[in-house]
C-alpha cells in the first residue's frame, strides 16, 4: 500500500538490461494496479520496477506468446 499520493515511474527490462516499457503513472494513497503491456513483446523473463525516487518494488514477470 502506497502511503501517499504521487508519481510513480514504471519500467520494465529485459534481463540483460533492455528497457522494453517505461511511463509514469498517477499514484493513489492504499492499493493500487497497473498495467503493463506485453503485445510485441518477445517470450521471456522480464523485471518490472515501480519507483517513486523515494521507494522501489520491483516483480519479475514472464511473457509468453
Amino acid at each position: 500500500d502506497a502511503p501517499a499520493a504521487g508519481t510513480v515511474q514504471i519500467v520494465l527490462t529485459d534481463l540483460s538490461g533492455r528497457i522494453a516499457y517505461r511511463t509514469a503513472a498517477p499514484l493513489a494513497k492504499g492499493l493500487n494496479v497497473f498495467g503493463v503491456p506485453t503485445a510485441g513483446l518477445p517470450a521471456g523473463l522480464y523485471v518490472v520496477t515501480v519507483t517513486n525516487g523515494q521507494w522501489a518494488a520491483s516483480a519479475k514477470l514472464t511473457v509468453q506468446q
